[in-house]
């Protein structure tokens, strides 16, 4: 069984139009659960969550402060783990995942599902049609290997 969702069509200023790899998944910790919007980044390795849905999890971060490249620079963060859903209709698939909590405002305002969460499955872009399937890889994997500490 396959997921498909439709690429997010955005105009820039110049009348340019793109495609984006926008779905929505539900995030999950304790009791709490919210439907957001992410995007699939396959240039990102982690699963990252903007300081303010970590807050508003009240998710318990990682004791350690961890410095990290970007092509914006350097940052700091934290990690914790969560869940992340996404499916439509009867098909859903949900995992706990260890994710990256930017600490300063604004470094990640939105949540970003890189090559951690993308390796769960095999992800056909297909940009002629605005269109992406994801398929269930049958492989659990764990690229990151991290741990919160």
């Amino acid at each position: 069984m396959a997921l498909t969702f439709r690429l997010k069509r955005h105009q820039l200023e110049d009348g340019t139009v793109t495609f984006h790899p926008y779905v929505k998944v539900v995030l999950s910790y304790a009791k709490k659960s919210q439907e957001v919007t992410g995007v699939l980044d396959t240039g990102a390795d982690l699963i990252y969550l903007p300081l303010n849905v970590a807050e508003y999890f009240n998710l318990p971060l990682s004791k350690k402060t961890f410095e990290c490249k970007s092509p914006q620079g350097l940052f700091k963060y934290k990690t914790s783990k969560m869940s992340v859903e996404i499916g439509k209709g009867h098909e859903k698939h949900k995992r706990e995942f260890v994710v990256t909590i930017p600490l300063s405002e604004g470094e990640y305002d939105e949540v970003i599902l890189g090559v951690e969460f993308l390796s769960q499955f095999k992800i056909t872009f297909d940009y002629a049609n605005e269109r992406m399937v994801l398929k269930k890889s049958g492989k659990r994997t764990n690229l990151a290997k991290m741990k919160v500490r």
